[in-house]
């Protein structure tokens, strides 16, 4: 087997020399498929363990990115986000980020990006947040890009509210996601949406067998969603002994933005609302700083999730205590698929952000308490319990070894690199 994944991966880089995880997913799928008995992940009773390919996708990509380390060879992508050519990706210049704050495009100038900026101020004062639907409200977004950047970057930060004014077509779905994609070379929803279809059942299946307390085993039971994210995300919430208020606010089906900033209390730090239901959502929406920022368009959780979860990214954002855990887990459990030269993952999200000092004062409706210089949490270990826990996921569904009557747990491939916090992301 070893010796098949080191010919494969050869093979694989006579066309693509850094190939992404979604590419490896799809001939991996392929390989297990054809040779289940041979490659097919599967229990001793001959089940096929949440889609057969993990294992061999897990190895493929480790061999790749071993290949890869000497640090000689550099990533670029053919296009960049939004089909821009010729884009090329270019070093971890801050916090994982890979445009953080880019320079200007050769052919604009200062001048010329804020006359594009007024220009989108125009187009929302006469189209509305409709107008994002216009073509040329696209090509502005990113030109004016770098823009962007310097503003959510100065220090002292501005508030949320000040940048949507300035910046009206960010602060809708289609802005933040493309925000996100410009800002990292990762397009969020899909990163999201390969992690669950990889791991979900894998991790619900890891609750229902190894986690025996009473909050996971009462939503095992309830069975109240078919979203297999949201089933996930309440699962991890309930391990971690996280309120789901810590991330998570539901609302009247029908309510407006308006509705919501009148019923609710909304904190400072960034929650999803769900209008409606887990057996019927109709729609969702952000909000920080005590307001409603943005509403989605696709009513799924995995939607409104992942525009949570760029919300932190883009603006600068700590995760709030009272969902760190799960966060993390899902920042790790989402795997972008892009390395840095020493092979190690390029997004590190949050945990090292020392160089940013944001000061909205001392009130509580402030985003500052937010801002940390260092990740911490209530019990200073999230970090830590979030990468254990995704650890024992990954070894007890796909490395389990009966060993009498016993259970115990090991890494059964030779070419696996060591399960340590830089081999997980969400967003392994």
């Amino acid at each position: 087997r070893r010796q098949m994944i080191r010919i494969l991966a050869d093979e694989v880089q006579k066309y693509e020399a850094n190939p992404t995880r979604s590419q490896c997913l799809t001939i991996c799928q392929k390989i297990s498929r054809q040779y289940l008995d041979t490659f097919a992940d599967m229990t001793p009773s001959g089940k096929v363990i949440a889609g057969g390919y993990s294992s061999l996708l897990s190895q493929l990509k480790t061999r790749l990115e071993n290949v890869n380390r000497s640090g000689k060879f550099r990533r670029f992508r053919s296009s960049g986000p939004s089909g821009m050519a010729g884009v090329k990706r270019g070093p971890t210049d801050m916090y994982g980020c890979t445009r953080f704050q880019p320079e200007l495009p050769p052919e604009e100038t200062d001048d010329t990006v804020e006359e594009k900026r007024l220009r989108l101020q125009s187009t929302h004062s006469k189209y509305g947040i409709h107008g994002e639907d216009r073509p040329e409200v696209t090509d502005l977004m990113n030109t004016t890009f770098s823009l962007q950047r310097k503003h959510i970057n100065r220090i002292p930060a501005p508030s949320l509210a000040d940048l949507q004014t300035s910046w009206p077509y960010l602060f809708t779905q289609r802005g933040i996601f493309s925000h996100f994609e410009l800002l990292t070379d990762v397009a969020i929803l899909r990163a999201l949406e390969l992690s669950i279809e990889e791991c979900g059942n894998a991790i619900v299946e890891y609750f229902r067998t190894k986690v025996k307390t009473a909050d996971v085993q009462k939503i095992l039971a309830q069975e109240a969603t078919d979203d297999l994210t949201f089933l996930v995300v309440q699962l991890l919430m309930a391990h971690f002994k996280e309120s789901p208020d810590g991330l998570i606010l539901t609302t009247d089906e029908f309510a407006t933005a308006a509705d919501v900033e009148t019923s609710l209390s909304l904190p400072a730090s960034p929650r999803l609302i769900l209008r409606g239901n887990e057996q019927k959502l109709s729609g969702w929406m952000v909000s920080a700083e005590g307001h409603v920022i943005f509403e989605g368009v696709l009513p799924t959780f995995s939607t409104g999730l992942a525009a949570v979860f760029a919300t932190f990214y883009i603006f600068n954002l700590q995760y709030q205590d009272e969902a760190a855990k799960t966060l993390e887990f899902v920042q790790r459990d989402m795997d972008p698929s892009v390395t840095d030269d020493e092979g190690t993952n390029r997004l590190s999200l949050k945990a090292d952000r020392t160089d940013v000092e944001h000061s909205y004062g001392e009130t509580e409706d402030s985003l500052s308490t937010l801002r940390k210089p260092e990740y911490e949490s209530s019990d200073g270990f999230g970090l830590e319990i979030a990468t254990s826990l995704l650890r024992d996921v990954e070894q007890s569904v796909f490395y389990e070894e009966d060993s009498g009557s016993q259970t115990s747990l090991s890494v059964a491939h030779e070419d696996a690199e060591p399960l340590t916090e830089k081999s997980f992301f969400f967003f392994s």
